[in-house]
């Protein structure tokens, strides 16, 4: 849920001010899929990414000392969806325990990868702590991620920490990580740990 203050002007004076509040808007509405299709649909989806990627995503976040975001568009390909680009977002609010994106900045963002043939395939956030706990998702987190997912989009997100650590979830959707080059190493099914990072 988003709100979205709306100002009326009558020759130059404020006559009205109004709060409209906004759903996240929906995935775009796809016809019925073929056999194929709902076969690739009904199978565990694969988020992959490159070790170096997830670098880049990390001193992204860690560039600020209060909680990061940012969204990553990738393409689908035979039940593959990869991580491919960092989307950027105006952020509304951050502080060392939450951030808000921007609704306008949000809506771009999805509107340039929608007209790329692009897809929202992930949700990237910071936990500006330290350590293995640090990246483990709070409510909230899990709470946006569900949004996401009632709102059609198929993608994953992970929480960052300030010395390397990547954990990545989802709301309730089945899914599992593919991290293809040096630099990273797994820990458990999805949390990992960056070895070529510095604490910033």
């Amino acid at each position: 849920m988003f709100e979205k203050v709306e100002i009326l002007f009558n020759g130059g004076s404020v006559v009205k001010v109004s709060t409209v509040k906004q759903e996240l808007p929906e995935a775009p509405e796809k016809s019925e899929p073929k056999e194929e299709e709902q076969a690739e649909k009904d199978e565990v989806p694969v988020y992959l990414a490159t070790a170096r990627f997830l670098k880049e995503c990390h001193e992204h976040l860690m560039s600020r000392k209060t909680e990061g975001l940012h969204s990553v568009s990738g393409i689908r390909y035979n039940g593959l969806y990869t991580l491919d680009r960092l989307e950027p977002l105006d952020l509304d609010e951050s502080s060392p325990t939450y951030a808000k994106s921007n609704l306008c900045s949000t809506m771009k963002v999805l509107t340039n990868m929608h007209r790329h043939g692009e897809l929202l395939t992930g949700m990237f956030h910071s936990h500006p702590w330290v350590g293995r706990s640090a990246v483990q998702p709070s409510s909230t987190d899990i709470n946006n991620q569900k949004k996401h997912e009632d709102a059609g989009y198929r993608n994953v997100s992970a929480v960052f920490s300030r010395d390397g650590w990547v954990r990545f979830f989802t709301a309730g959707i089945p899914f599992r990580i593919k991290i293809e080059g040096k630099g990273i190493e797994r820990v458990t099914e999805n949390l990992f740990r960056l070895t070529e990072t510095e604490d910033l």
